[in-house]
């Protein structure tokens, strides 16, 4: 059989970087997750199925108190598919196996997200209509005010 070599840069033009924060929580007992995306033009579905998969590898790997998604610098006008992003990457935990993960994080956690004039209008929609979430909850202009309405809620 003849294998073809693949790699994430095939599939999708989207820059993914992550970063990684303390929260100011009593309760937290895990670190922020930051996932910061890029893109130079409109994403598209590839796009948001690799930035999924991104958002999943990371909290596989770091098991964040909870995640902040830091589209300000990418470019995207409509798509539910984007709707992905905003559910917990963890499932609830029913079967003895998902329990045993859960104590590396498996439970329910929280998700915002900061938007730019790339992207605020799109975001808004999908967020307002499609989610229809409380923006106010969930869209943040900058990160210091995503971070802060993590604690706030955390600390609740």
């Amino acid at each position: 059989m003849e294998l073809t070599e693949r790699n994430f840069e095939d599939y999708s033009s989207i820059r993914v970087t992550f970063s990684t924060g303390k929260l100011n929580c009593l309760k937290c007992k895990r670190e922020l997750l930051v996932i910061h995306f890029s893109s130079k033009t409109d994403v598209n579905h590839d796009d948001l199925c690799l930035m999924n998969a991104m958002k999943l590898a990371a909290s596989n790997i770091w098991f964040p108190e909870a995640i902040i998604l830091d589209f300000r610098n990418l470019w995207y006008k409509w798509g539910d598919t984007m709707e992905f992003l905003f559910q917990s990457p963890y499932m609830a935990c029913d079967t003895p196996l998902q329990k045993i993960f859960a104590s590396q994080g498996g439970e329910r956690i929280l998700i915002k997200a900061v938007c730019s004039d790339k992207n605020r209008e799109g975001l808004t929609s999908l967020i307002r209509d499609e989610m229809e979430e409380d923006l106010t909850q969930v869209l943040f202009e900058s990160l210091d005010e995503a971070v802060n309405a993590l604690e706030a809620e955390l600390n609740k």
